[in-house]
């Protein structure tokens, strides 16, 4: 089984994945010292402050994913000047359950950058505008 951490924010959807469930950037970062994750869900609204030492240190140290409800510019422009090396972006609207076995195995054994269709979507949308 995967260990999949999630950080606590409005990644809640993903409960049923995760085995361990951190309240806060600090228990996430503890836990992934002592409990080493396979991945990581971080709910976009992490994003929404300065970046947090924490959570560069978090997603240093396991493959990590950003789940958004929405990728509107700013968030956009906030994950470009991050620097924070992410495997994959997706929406709510990407949350196929029949998929998400798939999903969490191609975001931790492949290099690859996972961006869901909705995600995708959005994103190829804001580089027209």
């Amino acid at each position: 089984m995967v260990r999949t951490l999630l950080v606590r924010d409005d990644a809640l959807g993903w409960q049923e994945l995760a085995v361990q469930l951190a309240a806060d950037l600090a228990t996430a970062a503890q836990l992934a010292v002592t409990w080493c994750p396979d991945l990581v869900v971080l709910g976009a609204g992490l994003m929404r402050e300065p970046l947090d030492p924490a959570l560069g240190e978090l997603v240093q140290r396991a493959p990590s994913v950003l789940l958004a409800r929405a990728l509107p510019v700013q968030l956009v422009a906030t994950l470009l000047n991050s620097g924070l090396p992410l495997r994959g972006v997706l929406t709510w609207d990407d949350l196929d359950r029949a998929l998400l076995p798939a999903v969490v195995a191609l975001l931790t054994q492949s290099p690859l950058l996972l961006v869901g269709p909705t995600a995708a979507a959005q994103l190829a949308a804001l580089w027209r505008e």
